[in-house]
C-alpha cells in the first residue's frame, strides 16, 4: 500500500501544480490586461491635460478680447454721451436765443 499512496501523493501534487500554473497564467494575463489599460488611461490623461492647457489658454484669450471690447464700447458710449451733451447745450443756447428774439418781437408788436 505504501507505493500506491506515494503515487497518489505525486498525482495530488501534480494536480495542485497544474492548478497553480493555470492560476498563475490567469493572473499574468490579468496583469498584462491591467498594464495595457493603465497605459491607455495614461495616454488619455496626457491628452486631457493637453486639452485643459489649450482650453485655458483659449479661455484667457477670449476673456482678454471681451475685456478690450467692453473697454472700447464704454469709450464709444462715453464719446456719444459727451457729443449729445454738447448738442443739448447748443440747443438750449439756441432755444434761449429764440425765446429772447420772440420776446423782443412780441415787445415790438406790443409797442
Amino acid at each position: 500500500g505504501e507505493k500506491g499512496s506515494g503515487s497518489d501523493r505525486l498525482d495530488q501534487l501534480e494536480n495542485q501544480n497544474s492548478e497553480l500554473r493555470t492560476e498563475n497564467d490567469r493572473l499574468r494575463n490579468a496583469v498584462a490586461r491591467l498594464e495595457e489599460l493603465e497605459a491607455e488611461y495614461e495616454e488619455k490623461l496626457e491628452q486631457k491635460m493637453h486639452d485643459i492647457v489649450q482650453l485655458s489658454s483659449e479661455n484667457e484669450q477670449v476673456r482678454q478680447d471681451a475685456a478690450r471690447q467692453v473697454a472700447r464700447t464704454k469709450e464709444r458710449c462715453e464719446n456719444i454721451r459727451r457729443t449729445m451733451q454738447e448738442q443739448i447745450a447748443d440747443m438750449e443756447k439756441q432755444l434761449a436765443q429764440c425765446r429772447a428774439i420772440a420776446k423782443a418781437a412780441q415787445k415790438d408788436r406790443d409797442e
